[in-house]
């Protein structure tokens, strides 16, 4: 029988070839689409991203997590979830465009009032996709989500950097974020077996509901609270100020989820078939943290050290108001996988109580945040996120101490190794780039990019570091496919 490591580190793999490949693809469009346009016509998406990004969340409703989390589910499961998301999809898209003169008016930006209507099929599209999702994550079917995730970001890159080139301006970037759904839920519908069928049953929804509901209420907290910065940045500042921050953010968590991403797609599956062994889990949470610190260390540490040479040598001199914004997001780079691993650990256990009061406290210290540092500029306010990022890391860490006895310390402990290898790096990375004064931009980045990653995996191995060897042992295992 194959071991549950190997499972693990083969569906791992396909989770980060996915995700990997994924960010990339966005990072590039991001960047490309971020100098043809310019920090304003960002700012005005980012005027919108609560607003849809709420009614997403509330699509998935948190059943999508119960499917995987439930020991057994049937066909009726799958087909109930299945119309239940697309007829509240069609709720809310209809709800948001009617609010949209409204959104509209807030801003004083009357273009914002089509805008929001199509982006307000975000959520509506992304409703048809769902239950086969959470299916192919059940059975860690990861290389079938790679063949629809990929080639979508690819094609909606395109259709928007296309778009930006022929002159349509901010439509660019809506057409982008909207294609981006409707390619994924066409290609997932191609490599998923699942089809729905005429089967629904109010019963199995309340079922579900029950587990879900608290998941679904903590995620549509946390994007409020999250994306409640852009609110507030766009309504008490300009649109450049807050294209510059968003950008930076935007970018931020595209590196940040990537780890988390692939971590938590294959935690929570692996978890929720181990919940009823607690020793089970503790070691492979322990690989996990020690993974994640790892990867995640060597990720921030390049965000720091290329940062300005990067968005000099991209974006251009109009972008540079993003740098220090982006350098400072990378120490909540550091923290939110953390925090989703721990997280993943409380869904697991069928403790989504727990989850949802823990993120009613980090809520608390967003709003806190916003209310006090706002009077003295956006960088206040990042500072502020920075320190919240470490408490929210604590409090999540705090519930996995109780039920596994693994402590906040512990974790850190167990991943100083990573971060001492990721720290070093970086110091290199910053002489390179002091001593490469006077060389294009892209050539120091390029520098930077291939001495820091060598020089971090060659103390790794000096250091004989069990994260490395698990790391090293995933790619290894690339060539046996899981789905």
């Amino acid at each position: 029988m194959t071991s549950l490591t190997t499972i693990t580190l083969r569906a791992g793999f396909w989770s980060a070839l996915e995700r990997v490949g994924q960010q990339v693809v966005l990072v590039l469009t991001q960047l490309w689409l971020a100098r043809l346009l310019g920090p304003e016509l960002f700012g005005l998406v980012a005027m919108l991203t609560i607003f849809y990004s709420v009614a997403q969340v509330i699509v998935d409703g948190g059943l999508g997590n119960a499917l995987i989390q439930k020991n057994e589910i049937d066909e009726v499961d799958c087909n109930s979830v299945f119309y239940f998301n697309v007829v509240l999809g069609f709720v809310l898209a209809g709800l948001i465009c009617v609010a949209s003169p409204w959104i509209a008016a807030f801003y004083g930006r009357p273009v914002l009032m089509p805008m929001t209507c199509v982006l307000a099929l975000i959520p509506l599209i992304n409703g048809f996709g769902i239950v086969q999702m959470a299916l192919l994550r059940r059975e860690l079917r990861f290389k079938r989500i790679l063949l629809a995730s990929v080639p979508a970001t690819v094609l909606s890159g395109a259709l928007g950097v296309g778009m930006a080139l022929a002159g349509f301006g901010v439509w660019a970037l809506v057409a982008q974020m909207v294609g981006l759904r409707l390619f994924w839920v066409v290609l997932i519908w191609i490599v998923s077996d699942w089809r729905p069928r005429l089967r629904y049953s109010a019963r199995s929804i309340k079922r579900m509901f029950g587990f879900g509901s608290k998941l679904m209420l903590e995620n549509v907290l946390t994007v409020i609270f999250e994306d409640v910065y852009f609110l507030v940045v766009g309504k008490i500042f300009d649109a450049i100020t807050l294209g510059l921050y968003f950008n930076a953010r935007r970018l931020q968590r595209m590196v940040a989820t990537t780890v988390s991403g692939m971590l938590a797609r294959v935690a929570l599956p692996v978890f929720a078939q181990i919940q009823d062994d607690p020793d089970r889990m503790k070691r492979g949470m322990r690989r996990g943290v020690r993974l994640v610190i790892l990867l995640n260390g060597l990720i921030c540490a390049l965000m720091v050290a290329t940062a300005e040479p990067l968005f000099r040598g991209v974006l251009g001199d109009k972008w540079i108001g993003s740098i220090p914004y982006f350098q400072w997001l990378a120490a909540v780079a550091l923290f939110y996988p953390l925090s989703a691993v721990n997280l993943n650990v409380l869904v697991a256990l069928g403790r989504s109580d727990l989850f949802l009061g823990v993120g009613v406290v980090k809520k608390v210290l967003i709003a806190l945040n916003l209310v006090i540092a706002w009077r003295w500029g956006v960088m206040a306010i990042v500072y502020g996120q920075v320190a919240i990022a470490f408490a929210s890391f604590l409090i999540n860490a705090y519930y996995t101490g109780r039920f596994l006895r693994y402590s906040a310390l512990a974790q850190l402990w167990d991943g100083v190794g990573g971060l001492l290898a990721a720290g070093s790096s970086a110091v290199v990375m910053a002489v390179l780039a002091q001593l490469g004064r006077g060389l294009p931009h892209l050539v120091i980045v390029a520098g930077q990019v291939v001495v820091g990653v060598g020089f971090w995996a060659v103390v790794c191995f000096a250091f004989d570091l069990r994260a490395f060897h698990d790391f090293t042992n995933l790619l290894r295992n690339r060539s046996k496919p899981n789905g």
